[in-house]
């Protein structure tokens, strides 16, 4: 009986954590991709809006963008209006839209930006960092004073 039951909660288990299906939802919050050129930060509210700061290692030059996003469940992608694209070894430049396949392994949200050289968003909080939007609404893309983004750290 005990592996019966056993067999029965490793497959429930495996079958959760193998799901590729996300929800609007669930892809709420907060994400941070890195690669050779530095790493971005992404808001996701569930207003539909956006907010992301890019920042470049080699100049230590950060950039920000927002606008609107919306959620494809036909084909299970992010579609990000006016972003900066992301990519193994560069950040940028602006798109005008852009669509980040949406995939959940083991409970974790990863948006792909780049899937052959294994660029991903990676999912860092539920909740949408507000430092983002503050410093996305700034003409020169700084932080405000007084005003701080949440820290994230590694991939």
């Amino acid at each position: 009986m005990r592996l019966v039951l056993a067999t029965i909660v490793t497959f429930l288990l495996l079958a959760e954590a193998c799901s590729l299906h996300v929800t609007h939802n669930e892809l709420v919050g907060t994400y941070r991709a890195q690669n050779e050129a530095g790493y971005a930060l992404l808001a996701l509210r569930p207003d539909g809006t956006y907010a992301q700061m890019i920042h470049r290692n080699e100049t230590g030059k950060e950039e920000t963008a927002s606008g609107r996003w919306n959620y494809s469940p036909r084909f299970e992608s992010v579609v990000l209006q006016n972003d900066y694209s992301i990519a193994q070894n560069m950040l940028g430049p602006k798109v005008n839209g852009e669509s980040l396949p949406a995939e959940k392994w083991f409970g974790r949200i990863e948006l792909c930006c780049d899937p052959n050289n294994n660029c991903y968003y990676k999912k860092q909080s539920d909740q949408p960092d507000p430092g983002l939007f503050v410093k996305a609404s700034q003409p020169t893309g700084k932080f405000p004073r007084g005003a701080k983004p949440l820290t994230h750290e590694g991939r």
